[in-house]
């Protein structure tokens, strides 16, 4: 499922002076505390999270189809 939140970040600078196109991921679904004093993710979507970075990289270096 693909959702969108509003979220503040360095990807506009990324897209405008670099033309790199940006995406956003992290593991902040359930709730949503993100640069907020109360920030804080379970260690499960914090290993979900790793498994989509992990699983993304190696992709992208051709590891895996």
């Amino acid at each position: 499922e693909i959702i969108g939140r509003a979220v503040v970040g360095d990807a506009n600078q990324f897209m405008n002076d670099g033309g790199v196109t940006t995406v956003y991921y992290g593991a902040a679904r359930e709730r949503i505390t993100a640069h907020s004093d109360d920030e804080r993710v379970s260690v499960e979507a914090l290993w979900r999270s790793a498994q989509i970075y992990a699983l993304t990289a190696m992709h992208y270096c051709g590891v895996v189809e």
